[in-house]
């Protein structure tokens, strides 16, 4: 085995263990303590953060966080790490922000001046927009940490009209529209519901919990399907025109059957509990939309209108 290679293997090893003694990674490796202790050294002036602990049961031990050997990549590789970082720089927060800065530091740093420029060029021609929003979440790092833990967390969520306490456990975080959210299990109400990260008021951290959960992708997967709070059916007759100046991702459009060039009908199953906001969004779409069904929908829609009208003095 040459030594570069055993360099990365001992890395990789003591990444794994945490704890070790010089005398298992002779046995490990089959080589001598001195060599061993050798490489070690050479690890440390590499920066691989672990530190020796004194004494008759003494060995080393790593520092919190791992450090990986080095990788190579392609010129492809690195561009597209550094395209999706500088996309995901466009939220306000983001779980690993400053590290994000730091890899995209030390990739630029690595490569040669003529492949650093022709990166960095990357920044002005590539874009993804992403709608701008000032709400910050700083609570987003430790709710992700939560999700991969099965940590339950309890915070103060505002919810509009009153400010609700919570206890649960997130299974991930997604964006869309710009905004953070993270599915959790609410212990209190035993079910998943959404939040949006940036209106948690509050929040402590609580114990590891060993409730079996689904994964953020499962879950997604399934409430794109048939919702489970209080489902129903919406149809919408809506024109080509709208769905093509519309940006927001809740109206699934894939599932229109269209009548003609122009007009459609959208069957989608929606929760109840959101009749709020979906007449809202169709109230963006102006007459290219109409509501067929739930007639409840419908009537909501219409008193709206009713009230927006009354504002302006309209009969």
């Amino acid at each position: 085995m040459s030594k570069i290679k055993r360099l990365i293997d001992i890395w990789l090893y003591i990444n794994r263990r945490k704890d070790f003694t010089a005398q298992e990674l002779a046995d490990e490796f089959n080589v001598s303590i001195r060599t061993i202790q050798r490489d070690l050294l050479e690890l440390t002036e590499m920066g691989v953060p672990f530190y020796s602990e004194v004494g008759r049961n003494g060995g080393y031990s790593m520092l919190h966080g791992e450090m990986l050997p080095p990788v190579s990549f392609t010129e492809e590789e690195t561009a597209s790490v550094i395209f999706t970082y500088e996309s995901l720089k466009q939220y306000q927060d983001i779980p690993y922000e400053a590290e994000i800065d730091s890899v995209t530091y030390k990739l630029l740093a690595q490569v040669s001046e003529p492949l650093r420029n022709r990166l960095i060029s990357i920044q002005k021609h590539m874009f993804m927009k992403i709608p701008l929003r000032i709400e910050k979440t700083p609570f987003l790092k430790t709710i992700f940490r939560a999700s991969i833990t099965n940590q339950i967390l309890f915070f103060y969520y505002d919810s509009l009209d009153t400010r609700k306490e919570k206890t649960a456990i997130p299974i991930g975080i997604y964006s869309e529209n710009g905004y953070w959210y993270f599915p959790a299990y609410d212990l209190n109400h035993d079910r998943i519901s959404l939040f949006r990260a940036d209106r948690i008021i509050e929040l402590r951290e609580g114990s590891i919990s060993k409730i079996e959960l689904p994964h953020l992708k499962q879950w997604l997967n399934e409430r794109s399907s048939i919702p489970t709070e209080n489902p129903c059916e919406l149809v919408l007759r809506i024109s080509r025109k709208a769905v093509r100046g519309f940006s927001n991702p809740f109206f699934e459009f894939s599932k229109i059957t269209w009548e003609d060039e122009n007009t459609g009908i959208l069957h989608q199953y929606v929760s109840r509990c959101e009749f709020p906001y979906i007449a809202s969004l169709i109230s963006t779409f102006g007459p290219e939309a109409v509501i067929l069904d739930p007639p409840e929908l419908k009537d909501l829609f219409i008193n709206r209108l009713r009230d927006t009208l009354a504002i302006y003095g309209e009969k």
